[in-house]
C-alpha cells in the first residue's frame, strides 16, 4: 500500500490537472434540469427527518410509491446550497470531478517506464474530456469518483501489488455509494468479476497449491458482502429492484438521449472514438502484456456499453486511463529513442520527483476548483437556480392560485427548475424522474406535445390549464393564435398561456 501512495511527479500533477481544467467541455457544472428537484428531495429530508416512500414533489406522480435512490446525495446538495449558495454546491463538484481520476493516477505512473509525466498529461487530458460529457451537479459523478476508487484497488489486487484482504477497505466505499447513486451496480459487477478470474488464475496454478480459504472462499465470499450492503439502505432490497427495472425499461431508454448510441459525426463524441481507436492500437503491440486479462475484458465491457449508450463512456474513460498511459508511454519511449532534444528535456523533467500526495496536493486542487468555478457563470449568485444568468428560468409571476388540481403544462426538463422556484409549492405537470413516471405519463404528454387529435381532451383529463412552452415549440404557436386563451411573456425564453 505504501508504494501506491509514492509521491507523484510535480509536472505529471501540474500539467494534468491544469490542462484538465482548460480543456472542461462543459460551459457550467448546475445546467442539468434535475438539478432542481434533486435539492427539493434533499430540503424535504432535511425538514423531515424521513425518507420518502411516495412521490412528494407537486408533479402529476405526487403521491405513487417513489424509491429516492440517491436520497444521501440529495441532503448533501441542498445542505451545500443552503450553507453557501450555488457558489459551495459549484465548488464540491468541481473538486470531485478533479479527484476522480487520482486513485488511478500512482497506480499508471510506477507502471510506466519513461516519461510518466507526458504520459499522465496526454491520458488524463483524454480521459478528463470524456468524463466531462456527464460531470454534472447531479449524483452520477460521485459514482464516477467511486467506480474509480474501486477500478484501483481491484486492478492492483489483481496483480498481486495489493494484498487482497486490503480489499476489506472498498467496504465503506460501497455502503456510501449505494445510498447515493445506482451505479453502484457496476462496482458490484467488477467485484464480481474479478473474484471469478482470480479463483480461475488459482484453480489453474495446479503446481502451486494454495489453501483452500485464500484461493477460491475469500474471493467468493467477498463479492457476497459487497452485495449484502445494498441492505444497509433503508429502501434495502426496493434500492436494488429499482434499478434494475430502469436499467431493463426499453421504453425508457428510447425516450432519453443519454442512453442512446453515441453519434459519430458529432464532434462531442469524437474523443470517445479517439480513444477506443488508440485502444485497438495498443492491443496490436507487444505492450499490451503490461496489461492483465482482466483489465482488458474491463475496458472492452465498457467500451462496447459504450457503443451501445452514451452514458457509460465515463466509466469506459475510466477503465482506460491506465491502457491510454501505457500507450502514450510508449509514444515517449519513441520520441526519446530518437534522440530528439526536447525528449531528453522530459526525462530531466521527469526525474525530479516532488512529494504532492498530501497536503500540497489538496491545496492544489481545491486551486484548480476555484479556476473551474471562475468560469462558470452560476458563480456570480450565491442564490438558488432561479438567480442564475443566463439561465433557461421562467416568470410565473402571471400565474393564478391553481385551485384544486389544475396544473401547468410543462416539459420535462423545466420540471425540475418549477420546483426549485416555487420551493415545491408551484403544480407541475411533469419531470425527467422517469422511474417515477409511466410510459402512459409520456404519452400523453407527447400527445399534447405534438398537437395530436385528442390534445385538447387529454389536457383536459389532467386538469392542465396554464401551459409553459418555448416561444418556438409548435404547441406554442397554435396557441398564441386560438382566441380560447390568454398568453403572457414568461421571461426571454417563454410564453405562459392560460385557457379560458
Amino acid at each position: 500500500m505504501i508504494q501506491i501512495l509514492r509521491p507523484l511527479s510535480l509536472a505529471g500533477i501540474t500539467l494534468s490537472a491544469l490542462f484538465l481544467s482548460l480543456m472542461l467541455l462543459r460551459e457550467t457544472f448546475l445546467g442539468d434540469p434535475g438539478v432542481g428537484w434533486h435539492l427539493e428531495t434533499g430540503h424535504h429530508i432535511l425538514s423531515s427527518r424521513e425518507l420518502p416512500i411516495t412521490d412528494l414533489l407537486p408533479s402529476i406522480s405526487v403521491g405513487k410509491k417513489w424509491v429516492a435512490d440517491q436520497w444521501l446525495s440529495d441532503v448533501i446538495g441542498y445542505a451545500l446550497v443552503s450553507s453557501g449558495g450555488v457558489i459551495a454546491l459549484h465548488f464540491a463538484v468541481s473538486l470531485v470531478f478533479l479527484f476522480i481520476c487520482y486513485p488511478l493516477m500512482p497506480w499508471a505512473f510506477f507502471r510506466l517506464r519513461i516519461g510518466g509525466a507526458v504520459s499522465l498529461f496526454f491520458s488524463l487530458t483524454l480521459v478528463s474530456v470524456m468524463i466531462s460529457m456527464q460531470s454534472i451537479a447531479r449524483p452520477v459523478i460521485v459514482s464516477f469518483l467511486f467506480f474509480s476508487i474501486v477500478c484501483n484497488f481491484l486492478f492492483v489486487a489483481h496483480r498481486g501489488a495489493l494484498p487482497r484482504r486490503r480489499l476489506w477497505l472498498l467496504l465503506p466505499v460501497f455502503l456510501l455509494w449505494v445510498q447515493m447513486h445506482p451505479a453502484f451496480i457496476l462496482g458490484l459487477m467488477l467485484v464480481c468479476l474479478e473474484g471469478v478470474f482470480f479463483v480461475v488464475r488459482v484453480m489453474a496454478q495446479r503446481s502451486k497449491p494454495v489453501p483452500m480459504q485464500v484461493g477460491i472462499i475469500e474471493p467468493l465470499f467477498f463479492p457476497m458482502v459487497v452485495l449484502l450492503t445494498v441492505f444497509v439502505s433503508p429502501y434495502g432490497f426496493r434500492l436494488l429492484e429499482s434499478a434494475v427495472s430502469l436499467g431493463q425499461s426499453r421504453y425508457f431508454m428510447q425516450l432519453n438521449s443519454e442512453w442512446h448510441s453515441p453519434v459519430f459525426y458529432e464532434l462531442y463524441y469524437w474523443p470517445f472514438y479517439l480513444a477506443f481507436f488508440l485502444l485497438l492500437q495498443l492491443a496490436m503491440l507487444k505492450s499490451a502484456v503490461r496489461l492483465d486479462l482482466f483489465q482488458w475484458v474491463v475496458v472492452g465491457f465498457f467500451a462496447f456499453m459504450s457503443f451501445q449508450h452514451r452514458r457509460y463512456i465515463p466509466f469506459f474513460a475510466i477503465t482506460a486511463f491506465l491502457p491510454l498511459s501505457v500507450l502514450f508511454d510508449e509514444c515517449v519511449q519513441w520520441v526519446v529513442r530518437g534522440s530528439f532534444g526536447f525528449g531528453k528535456a522530459i526525462i530531466r523533467l521527469e526525474r525530479r520527483q516532488y512529494g504532492l500526495w498530501g497536503s500540497q496536493e489538496l491545496l492544489f486542487s481545491f486551486v484548480l476548483a476555484s479556476v473551474i468555478g471562475m468560469r462558470d457563470p452560476a458563480m456570480v449568485t450565491t442564490g438558488s437556480v432561479c438567480d442564475w444568468p443566463n439561465a433557461r428560468v421562467p416568470d410565473l409571476t402571471h400565474v393564478a392560485p391553481l385551485v384544486g388540481d389544475e396544473r401547468i403544462y410543462n416539459t420535462p426538463d423545466l420540471g425540475g427548475v418549477l420546483v426549485d422556484c416555487s420551493a415545491g409549492r408551484q403544480k407541475y405537470f411533469i419531470d425527467d424522474r422517469n422511474s417515477l413516471h409511466e410510459p402512459e405519463l409520456y404519452e400523453d404528454f407527447f400527445s399534447i406535445y405534438s398537437i395530436g387529435p385528442r390534445w385538447r381532451e387529454v389536457a383536459a383529463g389532467h386538469r392542465l390549464n396554464w401551459f409553459l412552452l418555448d416561444n418556438n415549440e409548435p404547441l406554442s404557436l397554435v396557441l398564441q393564435s386560438s382566441s380560447e386563451t390568454e398568453s403572457f411573456s414568461a421571461g426571454k425564453n417563454f410564453r405562459l398561456f392560460h385557457l379560458r
